[in-house]
């Protein structure tokens, strides 16, 4: 894995990464192909539950 730099941290394993988002190496691993393949954005590979957040205020 290419090191990744995200919002001021920096990730040189799958397993360093996945730990950040609560998931698998695995998950992890198949999250950043998506990445690396241009389906995903950074922003996107970095989303936990794999949907763009939005906040909304009432």
């Amino acid at each position: 894995m290419e090191p990744i730099v995200y919002k001021g941290k920096r990730f040189i394993s799958y397993q360093q990464a996945a730990n950040f988002l609560g998931m698998t190496a695995t998950g992890f691993s198949k999250r950043y192909q998506k990445y690396q393949s241009g389906q995903f954005s950074l922003a996107e590979l970095f989303n936990s539950v794999g949907k763009k957040n939005t906040i909304t205020e009432t």
